[in-house]
């Protein structure tokens, strides 16, 4: 049931859709504001055919003054088809209105939880360049100044965001947790929906986060995750704590930036990935197979005596887990934890480091 319509644009950002730019859909009707005005057609006419609403203001402008200097060109789509070319379609099949379009696109998710093996492709904020060692990532608009530094390599999600941050609201205003405000009115003390972009103002436990994998509506897909929270966001309006399933698949980019192999060697990087627990297949492999052989501790035994596992940064570009060999423990049943936390020194110089061994600042976790 799709109660609420919310409009969406389209941006060309690859060379494939800006040649759809130029593309014209051969059963689409091209016709100009004179010969629509000669007819008769109305601006209101102009909108049921699914023309923008600029294009039909323009055309309303004509009509009031035929000026032949403001006499455009438009194109009358044939459904399915639609856009300022008529180069634009949905991929179903048959005319449908846009809630079942919605619906369409939206019902097959609910079948992702019985389903480990789907990751549906959800949309990148594609005016950053995000990259993890040197890897592109797939950076949600969520993940921008949400307080956790997403793109490893520069910060560059994270970058002035401290101006926002040290705003200031009026008194009749409410302060968001990221700094933006909203009317007092809108308030209602917590217990309306959110209005805050980062939920802060709703106090009340949320349970519809979790079916926001399968709800289109504006409280999940305008909304990001609670910043004091630290949870991942799954690019739908679902939120999980870090490494828990997302319905959508989206925490295996997230297991897949984390397992990157980096100077290890492989059987090292078998071991640390199936004994910390971030993937439960290695090259098709179950790590369960893995570890009911003892080979794995052997493996262990290739790893360098202290490195860095995994092999990037785990939170805020800086903070890395560390191990020191790791096969002369007794126990290994359960999750393999690291022996210290690295840091950088400067950014939490209020801790006091058990550790400093060349450019590393660590704690022990022994």
């Amino acid at each position: 049931m799709v109660d609420e319509v919310i409009p969406y644009c389209f941006r060309p950002v690859n060379y494939f859709e800006k040649s759809s730019e130029t593309f014209i859909h051969p059963l689409s009707q091209k016709l100009s504001f004179e010969q629509l005005r000669l007819a008769h057609n109305t601006s209101e006419q102009l909108l049921s055919w699914s023309v923008s609403i600029d294009v039909a203001q323009r055309y309303e402008l004509y009509l009031i003054e035929p000026n032949a200097a403001f006499n455009e060109v438009l194109y009358n789509c044939t459904e399915p088809w639609f856009g300022p070319r008529c180069q634009y379609s949905f991929p179903f099949g048959g005319r449908r209105s846009f809630n079942q379009i919605v619906e369409a696109a939206f019902r097959p998710r609910t079948v992702f939880p019985e389903s480990s093996k789907v990751t549906v492709q959800v949309p990148c904020y594609v005016l950053l360049e995000c990259h993890r060692n040197g890897q592109s990532w797939c950076l949600d608009w969520r993940e921008v100044c949400n307080g956790i530094v997403d793109c490893f390599d520069d910060a560059v999600d994270e970058e002035y965001c401290f101006d926002m941050e040290v705003n200031e609201c009026d008194k009749n205003e409410y302060r968001c947790y990221n700094g933006l405000c909203i009317s007092n009115e809108l308030w209602e003390e917590g217990g309306g929906d959110a209005d805050c972009l980062d939920r802060s103002d709703e106090v009340l436990y949320a349970s519809y986060i979790e079916s926001c994998f399968q709800d289109p509506t504006f409280r999940c897909e305008e909304h990001s995750c609670r910043p004091y929270e630290g949870t991942f966001p799954c690019g739908d309006g679902q939120c999980v704590n870090k490494f828990d399933e997302c319905y959508n698949g989206r925490h295996r980019l997230l297991i897949e930036s984390m397992t990157t192999k980096g100077n290890l060697t492989d059987e090292c990087w078998i071991a640390m990935t199936c004994l910390t627990k971030l993937a439960e297949q290695i090259h098709g492999s179950s790590c369960k197979i893995w570890l009911m052989n003892d080979l794995i501790y052997e493996f262990l035994k290739k790893c360098d005596s202290f490195f860095q596992f995994p092999t990037m940064p785990v939170h805020s570009g800086h903070i890395r887990f560390f191990y020191e060999e790791p096969y002369l423990r007794q126990q290994m049943n359960e999750f393999l934890l690291p022996d210290y936390i690295c840091y950088n020194q400067q950014l939490c110089d209020f801790i006091k480091p058990d550790l400093i061994r060349e450019n590393l600042t660590c704690i022990n976790m022994s």
